[in-house]
């Protein structure tokens, strides 16, 4: 049987993307590096080319989801036209979109992990 491997120049975000998976269905109790590379098809000691530890992954994962949360609201207010800015009538819509796509990511900027 041959073993399925993950190869290319984008392993990190990768590992992000797969911790990421592992939150949202196991919370962080069930967060580990080693199931993040199995989840990614990389070898146990993947992550640590990128990580250093579980911690390290964690403030990555809420790196990602504070990037995301900042271009999500620049995308909203870039939207409104200035003569609307204010105005409380008008109110960026997406990042209620972004937590309900996407609660872990949009979430671990304001979590205590």
């Amino acid at each position: 049987m041959t073993k399925k491997t993950y190869h290319h120049g984008d392993l990190k975000n990768a590992l992000i993307r797969a911790g990421i998976d592992i939150l949202a269905r196991e919370g962080v109790g069930g967060l580990s590096l080693r199931k993040v590379a199995r989840n990614a098809g990389v070898s146990h000691t993947a992550p640590y080319a990128h990580f250093a530890d579980k911690q390290a992954l964690i403030a990555a994962i809420s790196t990602n989801g504070h990037e995301k949360y900042i271009a999500g609201s620049r995308a909203s207010w870039s939207s409104i036209p200035a003569t609307h800015c204010g105005s409380s009538s008008r109110r960026p819509g997406r990042m209620p979109s972004l937590a309900l796509r996407s609660p872990i990511t949009f979430g671990s900027p304001f979590r205590g992990w």
